[in-house]
């Protein structure tokens, strides 16, 4: 555990076998352990991506000397006459207030998805824990990480279906407005397509290679939904050499998953 800034107020965080448990109001006595109402916990399996990332304190740190180095670029000769030419700085400097390469973050942004009052609806969350010690950020970006990728494997490229006519006409509008950025966050290559016409995903399914793709996704209505899972459905029997209007074909696994974007 440590005690990280949230919002600029201090806050115990703790890594639970289940999970991130955040505790708000944090005095520095027994006593936060009784808000319990105060207690965000945040799921290992709902954390959605992890990064390490500057404060804007620290940004404008940086900034700030980046200029002073720019503006004393020529005038190294002053070094050879021992003048200070970082009196200007009234705090010692250091390895980490420069900042060189980018390798001394101080904030953990982790986005996660929290399920909202209507059963099955989740909304993605992003919570910022800032600390002076960039190892501590370091650290607990790698645990965290670890214990997220431990629970199973997760799709790196899915195929998208994109039904335009669907949800009243807004079915790629729904795509980039509300769901496109999920996967960007999570580092997930997409795949769209915008269908054009009636079982045109259906056609696709059967004719593309499917083999670097973990998933299908269909953004539409039931119709589109079902195009696919059929098509889906199709092309594990075509590819198992198995005849699919035979009555005695038993359904197999077909190892792509399946999923619904609907409004």
């Amino acid at each position: 555990q440590n005690i990280f800034h949230i919002s600029g107020q201090k806050t115990l965080v703790r890594i639970s076998s289940g999970g991130l448990l955040i505790c708000q109001d944090y005095s520095g006595t027994p006593g936060f352990i009784r808000l319990k109402k105060r207690q965000l916990c945040i799921p290992f399996q709902n954390i959605v991506s992890i990064k390490c990332s500057y404060s804007n304190v620290k940004l404008k740190d940086r900034k700030e000397i980046s200029t002073s180095l720019k503006m004393n670029k020529l005038s190294f000769d002053l070094f050879k006459t021992s003048a200070k030419i970082f009196d200007s700085i009234p705090e010692p400097l250091s390895v980490k207030k420069f900042g060189f390469v980018g390798s001394m973050p101080d904030c953990l942004d982790i986005h996660f998805v929290k399920e909202e009052k209507e059963k099955g609806k989740m909304k993605l969350k992003q919570v910022t824990l800032r600390h002076d010690d960039s190892d501590v950020i370091e650290w607990w970006s790698t645990v965290v990480g670890d214990m997220v990728t431990s629970l199973s494997k997760r799709p790196r490229h899915l195929l998208v279906f994109i039904n335009p006519f669907g949800g009243k006409g807004r079915g790629k509008q729904l795509w980039e407005d509300k769901i496109s950025e999920i996967f960007k966050i999570a580092g997930i290559v997409c795949k769209v397509i915008v269908t054009e016409r009636a079982n045109h995903a259906l056609s696709l399914i059967q004719t593309m290679s499917l083999r670097r793709f973990d998933g299908v996704i269909s953004v539409g209505g039931d119709g589109m939904f079902a195009e696919v899972f059929n098509g889906i459905l199709m092309r594990t029997a075509q590819d198992a050499k198995l005849d699919q209007n035979d009555t005695n074909t038993n359904f197999i696994k077909s190892g792509v998953k399946t999923f619904l974007a609907h409004k």
